[in-house]
């Protein structure tokens, strides 16, 4: 038993790394499951994605993966109410994995009134009762997951309603995708401590760590990167990206204390030259402020696989340094205290 499997024996009790690892077996369970469903074909011009915390980063990676291949606007949604332009000619996704969200559930009857096409998905709980008794279309997904963990079932039923809808048919995709992470899976363990992931954990270890990236495509998978580091390893953590950090925070770092922060670049393998001229001359300049940026670079040529294997890498990264600050990377104390308060 090495020093990762020892400490997971009593830190991760509800196995958070072995929900991690199975990431593939939800994107299979949403393809069998999903991939004949058939949805209303009602006009729409605009797509909102509404909902909180791990269930709206779905919405965010979904939105950057179609950003060049989609031909409506797609915004996301984080509040109790809905923007003012929401109407009949809106298909809103109210996306709550636990189905109680409680401002989900408020923006689900806004989006009633306003007569938007709604498409709900859950696990279980208000939403899905909500979602029958107005014969909104409804996909369920499996519960018993911590919303974050459930991202492939969340993401992927996203995905496959806008297949349903005619918007998507990029079918082959899927195959590569689901190899890549099960060879990352693989080589990412806890039984493999010498592994990528392990080595930044320990790299950014007593630090807030800043992640960067650039593709417009990618802004998603920085900020579960963000999100990951809060609610697995409760540690701090920010995100910016390229070409706008360059604008302004490129000036923060020149009153750095040393050791404070920890930079990850997050770099699709097909960015386009100029950005990627831009990128390493921006770590040139970092190096010579004496900072060091672990450069991450996606695998895989589809770019779904892409951005899931840089969405992955930080999900194991992320319980890594959990296990590193000898936190559980399960637990959510404060986010369930503050739900307990807010009760009533």
């Amino acid at each position: 038993m090495n020093i990762i499997e020892e400490k997971m024996d009593y830190l991760d009790r509800q196995n958070m790394g072995k929900l991690i690892k199975e990431l593939p077996s939800q994107i299979q369970w949403v393809e069998e499951k999903f991939s004949k469903i058939s949805l209303p074909h009602n006009e729409f011009n605009k797509v909102l994605f509404s909902g909180l915390g791990g269930s709206a980063i779905a919405g965010d990676i979904v939105a950057g993966y179609l950003r060049d291949d989609f031909p409506y606007p797609v915004y996301i949604n984080r509040s109790y109410s809905l923007p003012e332009w929401v109407d009949d000619k809106t298909l809103t996704f109210i996306i709550s994995y636990s189905g109680n969200t409680e401002e989900t559930l408020s923006s689900f009857k806004e989006a009633l009134e306003k007569n938007s096409k709604i498409i709900g998905i859950s696990s279980n709980g208000e939403l899905k009762k909500l979602c029958k008794e107005k014969s909104v279309p409804f996909l369920e997904i499996p519960q018993g997951f911590p919303p974050r963990a459930a991202l492939g079932y969340l993401f992927f039923s996203l995905l496959f309603s806008l297949r349903s809808l005619g918007y998507w048919k990029k079918m082959e995709e899927i195959e590569e995708t689901k190899e890549t992470l099960r060879k990352l899976s693989l080589e990412l363990s806890w039984s493999n401590p010498d592994n990528m992931a392990f080595d930044i954990a320990k790299r950014i270890k007593n630090s807030v760590p800043i992640i960067y990236t650039a593709s417009d495509y990618l802004y998603g998978v920085a900020m579960r990167w963000k999100t990951q580091m809060n609610e697995n390893a409760k540690n701090p953590c920010y995100w910016h990206v390229f070409p706008e950090l360059d604008h302004n925070e490129i000036m923060g770092w020149e009153g750095i204390k040393k050791n404070i922060f920890s930079f990850v670049v997050l770099m699709d393998k097909k960015e386009k030259m100029r950005m990627i001229k831009r990128i390493e001359n921006t770590i040139k300049i970092m190096k010579d402020s004496q900072l060091d940026p672990i450069v991450i670079n996606s695998q895989g040529e589809s770019l779904l696989s892409r951005i899931f294997s840089l969405l992955y890498i930080g999900d194991w990264v992320s319980f890594y340094l959990a296990i590193l600050n000898e936190v559980n990377p399960t637990e959510i104390k404060s986010i369930d205290r503050l739900k307990e308060m807010m009760k009533g």
